[in-house]
C-alpha cells in the first residue's frame, strides 16, 4: 500500500516539476535561440563579385573589398582578419541595412603588407554598447593584387 501510495504522489508530482522545469528551461532556450538565429540565419554577407571574381583585393600598403548583406538583419559593423605575414585583425564600425553594400579601403600607411593569403569578414549585429561576432555568418577569400 505504501508503495501504490509513493507511486501515485511521484505521478502527481513529476509533471508538475517537469512543467516548471520546461517553462524556466523553455524561457532560457528562447533566448539562446532568438540569439543564435539572428546571428547565423538572418545574419548573411557575401563579397560583392563581378564577372564571377569577389570585389577584394591588395596593394603594398592597403585592402579594398565590397561586402553585401544578403541577410534580413542590420549589421551594425564588420571584423576583418587579413592572413599574412603579420596577421591583422580589425573591427569597422557602421551598419548595413538588408541588401546594402558597404566598400572599405583600409590603408596602413607606410607599412607594407607582404605574404598576403586572404581575407576573413564576420558581420557584427547588435547595439553600439553590445555587439556580437557572427562567427557562421564569416566568409573568407583569397586576395591578390588590385
Amino acid at each position: 500500500m505504501r508503495r501504490m501510495m509513493m507511486l501515485l504522489v511521484l505521478a502527481l508530482v513529476a509533471p508538475a516539476f517537469f512543467v516548471a522545469g520546461c517553462s524556466i528551461t523553455g524561457r532560457t532556450a528562447e533566448v539562446m535561440d532568438e540569439e543564435i538565429v539572428g546571428c547565423s540565419l538572418n545574419t548573411r554577407i557575401g563579397f560583392l563579385e563581378m564577372n564571377g571574381d569577389a570585389q577584394a583585393c591588395y596593394r603594398d600598403t592597403g585592402i579594398y573589398f565590397v561586402i553585401e548583406n544578403l541577410g534580413s538583419n542590420r549589421i551594425s559593423g564588420l571584423s576583418v582578419r587579413l592572413e599574412s605575414d603579420y596577421d591583422l585583425t580589425m573591427v569597422i564600425k557602421g551598419s548595413a541595412v538588408p541588401g546594402e553594400t558597404v566598400q572599405q579601403s583600409l590603408n596602413f600607411g607606410s607599412q607594407a603588407l607582404t605574404g598576403v593569403r586572404s581575407l576573413t569578414v564576420y558581420p557584427l549585429v547588435g547595439s553600439a554598447e553590445e555587439k556580437s561576432i557572427c562567427q557562421g555568418a564569416g566568409i573568407t577569400v583569397a586576395l591578390e593584387r588590385c
